[in-house]
């Protein structure tokens, strides 16, 4: 429909905003089959989401999810890689760099590990306070520490809260279910979050090597769609070259 309709505006049709919508689209079904494995197979059936997944989330087999798979990839092979070298140190010292921007390389941007930490740690500050706003319950550092990863779990939908026994996020839904002003507050702020997350993901690692997280987050960073050259790694300045 974006794409037929410009629903994106002039960008619409270029294949950076084709695989994005893409990307979200496929996570949707993903998203769909997680929710009807969880919700309405019975634990009896051990076998129906492994038959339902090669069923319909197959790139082998011919569903919706292949045919939007069909469309992506060869929108992505139509993005441009970038090649070229757009990063020079500023000063001897070399703890600060000018990255070259813009669709000819003419702009000129200043970045340094000081610069880095601070846009970080707004994010971060942007994060908490969208929380807060909406009443979210946010860890305490002794709490974090403390926390157990799941990776062992072998009993289906044991996610953070439940496999650390926190079980904030019912009652949570529970007082505020009959507020439909609160649910359209949540979703605005929710949707916010995300946005400032992926940044600061971005900002901190760089961009993912997969191109489905790849596509997303330089959508969601980068006004000219272009690659970032520039990364952070264990406390110091990366150059992305070559």
């Amino acid at each position: 429909m974006s794409y037929k309709h410009f629903g994106n505006g002039p960008s619409s049709r270029s294949a950076q905003v084709v695989v994005n919508q893409c990307v979200h689209i496929l996570y949707a079904l993903r998203c769909v089959f997680l929710i009807h494995c969880l919700d309405r197979i019975h634990d009896s059936q051990v076998q129906e989401p492994q038959r339902l997944s090669l069923l319909f989330l197959n790139s082998q087999q011919g569903s919706n999810f292949a045919a939007i798979q069909d469309i992506k990839r060869p929108a992505k092979k139509c993005i441009p890689e970038h090649h070229g070298q757009r990063v020079q140190w500023k000063n001897i010292e070399h703890t600060c760099l000018e990255v070259f921007t813009g669709s000819d390389g003419l702009g000129r941007v200043v970045v340094s590990h000081a610069i880095i930490r601070s846009i970080f740690d707004q994010l971060l500050t942007d994060i908490q306070r969208l929380m807060q706003e909406i009443g979210v319950p946010t860890l305490g550092d002794p709490e974090f520490d403390k926390l157990l990863d799941g990776l062992q779990c072998t009993t289906p939908a044991q996610g953070m809260a439940t496999f650390n026994r926190r079980m904030w996020p019912s009652e949570f839904v529970g007082q505020h279910n009959a507020s439909e002003g609160f649910k359209r507050n949540f979703i605005s702020k929710a949707s916010a979050i995300y946005r400032l997350a992926m940044a600061a993901i971005h900002v901190s690692g760089g961009a993912s090597p997969r191109g489905t997280e790849e596509a997303v987050t330089r959508l969601l960073n980068s006004q000219t769609e272009a690659m970032r050259n520039v990364l952070i790694m264990c406390g110091t300045i990366g150059v992305q070259n070559g």
